[in-house]
């Protein structure tokens, strides 16, 4: 009378199964850093910065330490 399923640790541990949002959203991510690339712009992070996708230079990253309580 049991049941047995499947879970992918990782989805369980973020949250659950990734939404067409999610899908969206990294591949629009890795169609960045692609043309970033091919700009030959090296040493860049691809973010999301007010409702768009940008790239922002490591160093600068590394100059803002956030921690987390």
């Amino acid at each position: 009378g049991l049941d047995n399923r499947v879970t992918v640790l990782g989805h369980l541990q973020r949250g659950g199964k990734p939404t067409s949002r999610d899908r969206v959203l990294a591949c629009s991510f890795g169609v960045h850093a692609v043309e970033l690339i091919a700009q030959n712009k090296f040493g860049q992070m691809v973010a999301w910065r007010n409702g768009d996708i940008v790239d922002v230079s490591i160093d600068e990253v590394l100059k803002h330490y956030n921690t987390v309580d």
